[in-house]
């Protein structure tokens, strides 16, 4: 925060110094000065140069700053964001009092009050675009605490999250940087259902709060495989900041060797980054061969899935990579002992009819009877010599038999 000379008091000469043009921003009358509010806001972009700077503060982190002792006059106060956050407006400070005989200096308290409010919204640290069912994410709603007048008749303010294809579960808010439990007012999230917005109300009686920081955290609970969305808005703003997630889904076909036949019948385990345990899974009823990422606790929850007519389906995942282990081969063929590997990323392209990151790829199997022979062909050799044997001794058997008889 800087202060700059606008208008001081010459006091030998009993008159006023102006350091900006006096026609455009001030009216003197009966030796008094008073501020062309309709100019007020062209003030911060009057040439004002260092030397004209009378007062400056740094790290400022309360909202209100009172300086001392300065002559009589009226001074120009800029308030600046370092992070160029917030906006804020165009304050012109008068130390001393209007209509007394005697001009004295007087303390002066400034009060930051934002001439604009934006929100934005963003992921929190460890929530990614890619997105699995069931999934706890986190989102960061930031904006500034509104200003008041004395004579504002609607002193509300609110912030409102709806999601799409989520439930929230917990709010958490922060006031310049710092955690707070009250102020504030939110319906029972343990009555909220997916879809529904929350709106938190503020209190606004507390002039501290005016100007600072607020930051919403919001989490939710993934509940929907396609249009995962979060919005969010204010009642000073009229920004709608979004976010927008996906899940991912994977079809490994099962083919033959020259890949000019689909397979039917193999079944699957799969695992997700080498984990030791395999993924559970409810199939859908409505679609043949596709499965739904699922808790091991949930009803039908299996980790068995099935390529019943060649293709098999698992969705509602997020990125990683996805080992699929044949357990089961098809009639008439090997299993795969090498299974196949599926990675899914962030930068994956997402279908735009589904809405989702669809991957694709195809497992191929060895038919039984095209396996190599691995005894060698010295074992049909002697399969042959040794029947050949057989049945000559079978054939001197019997002849020798036959001249015993006769």
């Amino acid at each position: 925060m800087a202060v700059y000379k606008l208008v001081t008091l010459n006091e030998a000469g009993n008159e006023w110094v102006y350091n900006v043009d006096k026609d455009t921003y001030f009216t003197e009358a009966g030796g008094m000065i008073s501020l062309n509010e309709k100019a007020k806001a062209g003030l911060k972009d009057a040439t004002l140069t260092d030397t004209d700077s009378v007062w400056h503060t740094e790290n400022v982190t309360t909202n209100a700053v009172t300086t001392t002792k300065l002559p009589v006059g009226a001074y120009l106060v800029k308030i600046t964001d370092p992070d160029g956050e917030i906006t804020y407006g165009t304050l012109v400070a008068e130390t001393y009092k209007q209509g007394e005989t005697y001009l004295e200096a007087e303390n002066v308290t400034v009060t930051a009050k934002p001439s604009s409010y934006t929100i934005t919204k963003a992921f929190s640290d460890g929530t990614d675009v890619v997105v699995k069912l069931g999934e706890e994410v986190k989102f960061e709603i930031d904006t500034i605490f509104p200003s008041f007048g004395k004579d504002s008749t609607d002193k509300t303010f609110t912030v409102t999250d709806t999601p799409h294809g989520m439930k929230i579960t917990g709010i958490e808010v922060q006031i310049a940087g710092q955690k707070v439990t009250s102020g504030y007012s939110h319906p029972d999230l343990s009555k909220v259902v997916a879809d529904q917005a929350v709106t938190i109300n503020f209190v606004t009686d507390d002039e501290n709060q005016y100007g600072k920081t607020v930051k919403v955290i919001v989490t939710a609970e993934i509940t929907s495989l396609t249009g995962i969305k979060n919005e969010a808005i204010t009642n000073h703003s009229d920004d709608t900041p979004s976010v927008d997630q996906h899940t991912a889904q994977i079809t490994l076909t099962k083919k033959n060797e020259d890949e000019s036949l689909t397979l039917e019948g193999a079944q699957f385990k799969v695992y997700k980054d080498s984990a030791a345990e395999a993924l559970y899974f409810t199939k859908d009823a409505s679609v043949d061969d596709t499965y739904t990422l699922c808790a091991a606790d949930a009803d039908g929850a299996t980790q068995i899935i099935t390529a019943s007519k060649g293709s098999v389906t698992i969705r509602g995942i997020d990125e990683g990579s996805y080992h699929f282990e044949e357990i089961t081969a098809p009639a008439g063929y090997s299993i795969n002992d090498d299974g196949k590997d599926i990675v899914v990323s962030v930068d994956d392209t997402v279908d735009s009819e589904k809405n989702v990151i669809v991957k694709t790829d195809i497992l191929k199997d060895t038919k039984l009877s095209a396996l190599p022979s691995t005894g060698g062909i010295g074992i049909t050799i002697f399969t042959i010599v040794g029947c050949l044997i057989m049945i000559a001794a079978a054939s001197m058997f019997f002849m020798s038999r036959r001249k015993s008889e006769d």
